[in-house]
């Protein structure tokens, strides 16, 4: 029997309810299908970028899907760029302004004013440029502009285990580090050489070559028959070189003379080989002899054509002295010919001139860049 709530000393504790779920009933019948959506992505006519925050007329194929204010991107071919809307004339038009502001940064990545969108641009919606974010901790990593110059250059060789070799380039020059370029590699025996752009392997018969050396590098020093006579006293330019049972020895120009029994006669008195043209000055010929009469100063083998190279001659530096010839041109060596010379015109009063200056100056007065001759001074030794 239920007690009664009057007859309660107590109130009694409210029971908890249970919802038990009845069973799934059938399905209901399906929705009214929704309206469609307008495509944010068409594509347009083609037309130029404008000015900077200046306006241009679109023609697209639906302009329904962007209101003014929006930031739309164009982009087609090589072109891009933001634009803000500005009006919709009608469904298939819309004008939009170039945001780019170079002054304050703002879309930098848009094309320049003047750019042409092709045919078929697409344009789609956007969104603002965000705000700058803040300068990077540059304490925190290193800057490729600064070519790691952030630790230094010891500290970041020693820590990425680097000899004092990773200094050097790599190149012929002094200092520097040698590559070799020779496609078999040096082998046991051979020569290192360099060859103007790495260092390459010889064999000894292509070192000889390379050095200019000939056969008779490989003779031995004597005086049998196929060696090389030695020396056998002190040579001193100028001087003639004759032969001993022991060697070879030399005579000065007189003694020669006095051996060969030639008392004065008729020679070449002095020399410049390979004399170069680039420069005006004075270049000395020591006469071989004491006295003498000059009878002809020639020009030859010429590298180029001295075409305005001129030269003169004088016993004395700086055009002094006696002059011999004066400066002329020597355009008439030509090159390249197998044998080229002329003579210089020698002054009248030479011809009775006995001479004992030593030694003649030839004087260049106008010179032939990157040009060289050799210079013949030729006469009489005169007792």
């Amino acid at each position: 029997m239920l007690p009664s709530v009057g007859g309660c000393c107590e109130t009694c504790e409210e029971q908890p309810s249970v919802q038990i779920p009845g069973p799934q009933g059938p399905a209901g019948a399906d929705g009214t299908n929704g309206t469609d959506g307008i495509n944010s992505f068409t594509t347009c006519d083609s037309f130029t970028m404008p000015a900077e925050g200046s306006n241009v007329t679109v023609t697209c194929g639906n302009s329904d899907w962007c209101d003014a204010g929006e930031i739309v991107y164009a982009t087609g071919g090589a072109a891009k760029g933001w634009f803000e809307v500005q009006s919709k004339p009608d469904s298939t038009h819309v004008i939009l302004k170039n945001v780019e502001n170079t002054g304050s940064s703002e879309y930098a990545p848009n094309s320049p004013p003047g750019t042409v969108f092709p045919n078929a641009s697409t344009l789609q919606p956007s969104g603002l440029q965000g705000p700058e974010g803040p300068a990077a901790d540059t304490s925190l990593f290193f800057q490729i502009a600064n070519n790691l110059s952030e630790g230094t250059d010891a500290t970041m060789r020693s820590n990425l285990g680097l000899g004092s070799i990773a200094t050097f380039d790599q190149g012929v020059s002094n200092g520097q580090v040698p590559n070799i370029d020779d496609i078999g590699g040096i082998a046991n025996n051979e020569v290192v050489w360099g060859n103007g752009i790495a260092i390459e392997g010889r064999t000894p018969a292509q070192t000889r070559t390379g050095l200019g050396l000939g056969t008779a590098a490989l003779l031995d020093s004597g005086v049998s028959n196929g060696n090389i006579p030695p020396v056998d006293t002190t040579f001193n330019a100028g001087d003639v070189v004759f032969a001993t049972a022991g060697g070879v020895q030399t005579k000065t120009a007189a003694q020669a003379r006095t051996a060969l029994g030639v008392i004065g006669g008729y020679g070449l008195l002095g020399s410049l080989i390979n004399q170069s043209t680039a420069a005006t000055g004075d270049f000395p010929i020591t006469p071989s002899v004491s006295k003498y009469r000059i009878d002809k100063i020639v020009f030859s083998n010429p590298n180029i054509s001295l075409g305005t190279a001129q030269f003169g001659v004088y016993t004395g530096a700086g055009g002094t002295g006696t002059t011999i010839a004066l400066p002329q041109s020597i355009a008439g060596l030509t090159a390249p010919l197998p044998i080229v010379y002329i003579d210089l015109v020698l002054e009248a009063a030479v011809n009775s001139i006995v001479f004992t200056a030593n030694p003649i100056q030839i004087r260049c007065t106008a010179s032939q860049a990157n040009g060289t001759c050799d210079i013949h001074v030729f006469g009489w030794e005169l007792p």
